[in-house]
């Protein structure tokens, strides 16, 4: 019999064992087994049919220390019974008394799981749509994640993101020969951890054990650039998590999506701006409207609702209008364009701040929070805190920019003082619910005009 490999799998039916993901699989699940147990049963692996001597398994289970052989015989029993008996009736692990125990078991030999930079390749999410407005962003990103390992794009629902990092990810992998790893981590299930569907993706099976180090090994020997995605769902855990493999992957690079900071050691963040907006007072042509990335994203994606649409002159102040009235978000942009199939732009701009919840109009295969605009709020929303949500409604009657002061004046007796009225109006602008403008000398803030609609939506559920 040939000796197990790092990477080879150990397999008899029903069962495999897969010695570098320490995971033992039954019909191609996973089996629950601890740590020691795992540690005995890839021992006798790495020696199949020999026999291996009760001290070598006990200086390898447990080095440097005094265990009696009792503990041995329970791990080993319960090893016994959960392996049972091939398909003649023999026991998979065999006890020769006062000797050792030797691994009856067949070891074939499997491509190794790790996946192909090609295969990574392919399944990484490309854009089907052109991308406005984001050449100068783009170059500036690209250039900052060639020379930083943790780059964090911040900025508020539905602002384009995740379309940003994938574009950027791409062009740096295809010019300095990283691969690039999509993660949506909004798609976690409660059970699973980072790791583990980092592991999942590169081509192994997740265990509980040496989840790290499991990573660390397919990482290592290859440039690897992988992009996490809302990471707001599970901040904390991604920001422990990111440092970890930062530390124990010296080639990885990261980049990251959220609606606030990860507050990681050795991020770079960088707050993802709206697409400009035309100008309402200046000459309102279609060549000065055009100008600006937000009406051009909506033309664009207006024609590829109706290809024989055309932006007339009539149109031009209604267009100015709404691209206001979205706050330049590329997302509610695309939703009010689907709309043209319904109404004309002149009666989309006279719904005023309905227009934002009738936005509903969203790709099919888009994630929830993608759908429309309502969702995309929807989900800062229900990450915030009691007290959070308390000054998020209130803070929706101030039209224009607004002070700390004139803040703690509308909150009233809500805030025990103005210490934590600033705190929660910093994390409000942390999670990109406000916006802060320093530009000044001294702080300003102000809703995006789509937030605020939303947020005075939520008064009477939160004032109630």
């Amino acid at each position: 019999m040939k000796h197990l490999d790092p990477g080879d799998r150990l397999a008899t039916p029903p069962f495999q064992l897969l010695s570098r993901e320490r995971a033992l699989l039954r019909n191609g699940q996973p089996v629950k087994i601890g740590a020691r147990a795992m540690e005995i049963l890839i021992a006798l692996a790495e020696r199949p049919g020999e026999l291996v001597s009760k001290n070598e398994l006990l200086d390898r289970v447990w080095p440097k220390q005094q265990i009696e052989e009792a503990a041995l015989r329970v791990h080993l029993s319960a090893l016994r019974r959960l392996l049972g008996t091939d398909e003649q009736e023999r026991p998979l692990i065999v006890n020769e008394n006062g000797r050792g125990y030797r691994l009856i078991a067949d070891l074939v030999d499997l491509k190794s799981t790790q996946r192909t930079m090609e295969q990574l390749r392919q399944d990484f999410p490309r854009p089907l749509t052109s991308i406005i407005g984001r050449e100068l962003l783009l170059a500036e990103l690209a250039d900052l994640c060639r020379s930083r390992r943790l780059v964090t794009l911040c900025g508020p629902g539905g602002v384009g993101k995740t379309t940003l990092a994938t574009a950027v990810a791409l062009e740096i992998s295809e010019t300095h020969c990283l691969t690039p790893v999509f993660l949506d981590l909004a798609c976690l299930d409660e059970a699973e951890t980072i790791v583990g569907s980092l592991i999942q993706r590169l081509g192994g099976i997740a265990s509980d054990a040496g989840g790290l180090e499991n990573a660390a090994q397919r990482l290592a020997g290859r440039d690897y650039l992988v992009v996490m995605d809302s990471c707001e769902y599970v901040i904390e855990r991604v920001a422990e998590t990111v440092e970890a493999l930062l530390r124990a992957a010296p080639s990885l690079k990261i980049i990251a999506t959220s609606r606030e900071p990860l507050q990681a050691e050795g991020e770079w963040l960088v707050r993802t701006p709206a697409l400009d907006l035309p100008d309402a007072d200046g000459d309102v042509t279609i060549q000065n409207v055009l100008r600006s990335s937000s009406a051009r994203l909506f033309v664009e994606r207006a024609q590829a609702q109706d290809s024989s649409w055309r932006l007339v002159e009539a149109d031009l102040p209604a267009l100015v209008c709404i691209c206001h009235k979205m706050d330049g978000l590329p997302l509610g942009l695309e939703m009010a364009a689907a709309k043209l199939s319904s109404m004309c732009l002149s009666e989309m701009d006279g719904m005023n701040d309905e227009l934002y919840f009738a936005l509903s109009s969203g790709r099919r295969t888009a994630l929830d929070r993608h759908r429309t605009l309502l969702t995309a709020f929807d989900w800062s929303y229900d990450l915030l805190s009691v007290e959070e949500k308390t000054l998020f409604a209130q803070l929706a009657l101030f039209e224009s920019e607004f002070s700390l002061e004139s803040a703690a004046t509308v909150a009233g007796d809500a805030f025990a003082s103005s210490c934590s009225l600033s705190g929660l109006l910093a994390d409000l602008v942390a999670k990109s619910l406000v916006v802060a403008d320093q530009s000044s000398g001294s702080t300003c803030y102000r809703m995006l005009r789509t937030i605020r609609a939303y947020a005075a939506s939520k008064r009477h559920q939160v004032l109630a």
